[in-house]
């Protein structure tokens, strides 16, 4: 792409336009038991012909920008973080939801300026070479290869190189330097080259395009040096070498707060920011909120760190990280004294691992009340990977139930369900929904609720292998773990994550592939995400 000084001020507008890849997923459609969607291991048949799905074209988000930013120029201004994203399909780094608007046009243009600015205040440090020393032609061509290079996550082409030089001599004033490289710097970072993940290989990725893969898969960030020396080298032509790659990746804190992002947007627990509480029924919830918080991040970690993101412990630990208001107001626990976060160990019999972590018991409630319907919904969609039917064109949207003294929510919520027209999406729902009971609207456990003893008696319709009925967290939690097709969904989600889009059935044989390794492998989020690198879909495209 070549720029004049006169576009620097207007290229970035082309972003706005580039198309993006529109993804698809199957959907249940009708009737009152879920169409579950096809798992990978029954579904994808024989995986000997190579079939790749068309590839998103992927813009950065705000997370991979400011860390690209920090990566190539030092700069930790975060300048993105005043940005804003809509999300799709749960993941922010979903290709349909990263379009460019006008706003964010223009928050590109100014933050490329204001970058530019500051970097060349040290401009042989920038330049990696002295023009004193070396002379200003060949020092201001060598970084523009070496930037390029580091900005484009590739090497600059001959006439990408020639246009940039053009540019410096056109866009240099006699002893202006320093703004003629602002110039450069501004508009690289304005190039549709630096804001998104292009790719140019015909069908096999170039190894320069596999690294910057591997690189954003798991540090959402530009390949770090050893990635581009594999590429330089040619040695992401291996699978084997991939896999080598990925698994070195793995072990830096970059990636780990990657997998921790991927499981809190999978589980939907950015939410908890938003989710307010009636004061009169939850007066502690303003307090503890933030704590909430703290202690599933704490939590997830702890399973990344010591289990390498097992799921059956996701979903089952009985581990968790409390301080003092969390032990007081939320789970009755004494001798937890001061603000720190401390592990302590609960009781298996009425807790489950992220199921019964208040923070998401908060997220999946009324502001006044339980709710079962939310709670169902987020098993059925989340962990089961299915899609629930709208309610019916002709359908009357009632209001819930209020809380009463006289009766329980399950009482209220069965009176609720018995509609026949609201009935067929219900009896989805709220059956799984009605193991959450022992837990209130903000997550403490309760014995009692509207007058009585809890009923946490549940029962689950339309799943491959989890059909029946049970009783109360715990034993969702251990069917869930022990689910093929809940391994086979986290399979899913982790595919909409690591490639920014939807599956369709061209991604049956990775999502294969992926599913055998993520159950060879203990079922651990590390060894399923080297599997997608180990799949036609990571290193070719369509």
């Amino acid at each position: 792409m070549r720029h004049t000084p006169r576009q620097f001020h207007t290229s970035l507008w082309a972003v706005a336009v580039i198309a993006l890849v529109a993804s698809c997923v199957g959907r249940i459609e009708n009737g009152e038991e879920p169409a579950t969607t096809e798992g990978p291991s029954s579904s994808a048949g024989t995986c000997g012909a190579r079939k790749v799905a068309p590839s998103a074209l992927r813009r950065l988000t705000h997370v991979e920008y400011n860390n690209t930013i920090a990566d190539l120029l030092g700069d930790k201004s975060a300048p993105a973080s005043t940005f804003t994203d809509s999300v799709a399909a749960g993941f922010s780094n979903d290709a349909d939801s990263l379009t460019v608007s006008t706003v964010l046009a223009e928050g590109y243009l100014a933050a490329a300026r204001n970058l530019a600015a500051t970097a060349v205040k040290s401009l042989d440090r920038l330049l990696g070479c002295s023009i004193a020393m070396r002379g200003e032609r060949p020092c201001v061509e060598q970084f523009i290869r070496s930037f390029g290079k580091r900005a484009y996550r590739r090497p600059l082409d001959a006439d990408e190189v020639e246009a940039y030089l053009a540019m410096f001599d056109s866009a240099r004033p006699q002893g202006m330097v320093n703004r003629a490289v602002e110039i450069l710097v501004a508009t690289m970072l304005q190039s549709p080259n630096f804001l998104y993940r292009t790719e140019r290989g015909e069908v096999q990725l170039t190894p320069f395009e596999v690294a910057t893969r591997l690189s954003y898969l798991f540090l959402r960030s530009m390949p770090d040096p050893e990635l581009f020396a594999a590429a330089e080298s040619g040695e992401l032509a291996d699978a084997a070498q991939i896999a080598h790659q990925a698994r070195r990746l793995l072990r830096s804190p970059r990636a780990r707060e990657t997998l921790l992002a991927f499981q809190s947007e999978w589980l939907g627990l950015e939410e908890l920011s938003g989710v307010q509480k009636t004061t009169r029924v939850y007066p502690e919830f303003s307090l503890v909120a933030r704590y909430m918080k703290a202690e599933t991040s704490a939590f997830l970690g702890t399973v990344l760190d010591r289990h390498q993101g097992r799921l059956d412990t996701l979903l089952t630990g009985a581990e968790t990280f409390i301080n003092e208001p969390l032990a007081t107001k939320i789970y009755g626990l004494p001798g937890v004294t001061g603000l720190a976060m401390r592990e302590v160990s609960l009781d298996p019999g009425r807790y489950a691992g992220v199921l019964t972590q208040p923070s998401l018991l908060s997220i999946h409630a009324l502001p006044e009340q339980s709710d079962p319907i939310r709670r169902g919904k987020f098993v059925r969609e989340q962990l089961l990977c299915q899609t629930l039917p709208p309610p019916p064109a002709d359908a009357q949207i009632a209001d819930l139930p209020p809380p009463s003294l006289r009766a329980s929510t399950r009482q209220r919520f069965e009176q609720h369900r018995s509609d026949p027209v609201c009935s067929g999406c219900h009896r989805l729902m709220d059956p799984i929904g009605f193991a959450f009971e022992s837990f209130d609207g903000i997550g403490r456990h309760r014995t009692h609720d509207g007058g009585g003893p809890i009923d946490d008696a549940a029962e689950m319709h339309g799943s491959r292998d989890m059909d029946g009925t049970f009783r109360g967290v715990p034993e969702l939690a251990r069917r869930l773990a022990g689910s093929q097709e809940v391994q086979e969904c986290v399979v899913r989600q982790g595919f909409r994550f690591a490639f920014g889009r939807t599956e369709t059935p061209d991604d049956d044989c990775a999502l294969k592939t992926a599913f055998q390794a993520f159950v060879s492998g203990g079922l651990t989020l590390t060894e399923l995400m080297v599997a997608f690198t180990q799949t036609d879909t990571f290193a070719y495209r369509r």
